[in-house]
């Protein structure tokens, strides 16, 4: 198989999301092991969103109680915009399944160092359901009623 990539323009530079709302689809949530200690486990949720690819990393099995409490509140967040009233699973694995639909997604942004440069990076503020209410391509104030 040949690849030519002599007329193809070069994309050199990432552009965040702007800080707004925007509907996203939960394309999977897996369980992994941290790697600085084997005894933490976590929860990657993948959204879709606006063409870009976030991540929510939940520290659900986490030997900090701290890391645990707040990765309980944004699942809880996630499973309540996605519909669920009943938040009892009876594994990882039923919970990984339940993680999934569509859903509105609060973005921001933050800076952080990268590779010895300041990036700006798209962090999720919040979640909360579709709604008809949510716009399909948003600015800074856009649909701030509904969070």
């Amino acid at each position: 198989m040949n690849f030519d990539f002599t007329n193809t323009e070069a994309s050199t530079e990432f552009k965040p999301l702007e800080p707004g709302i925007y509907p996203a689809t939960i394309n999977g949530a897996d369980w992994d092991t941290s790697k600085s200690n084997p005894n933490n486990r976590y929860l990657k949720v993948t959204f879709k969103c606006e063409g870009h690819t976030l991540y929510e990393y939940l520290n659900l099995v986490n030997t900090n109680e701290i890391a645990r409490n707040i990765a309980n509140g944004k699942t809880k967040g996630i499973l309540t915009a996605l519909g669920y009233t009943s938040f009892n699973f009876p594994n990882d694995v039923a919970l990984a399944e339940a993680i999934t639909g569509e859903i509105s997604l609060k973005v921001g942004q933050k800076k952080e160092e990268y590779n010895g440069e300041l990036v700006t990076k798209n962090i999720i503020k919040k979640f909360s359901p579709l709604s008809m209410k949510t716009p399909s391509a948003v600015g800074k104030d856009a649909g701030a009623d509904l969070f």
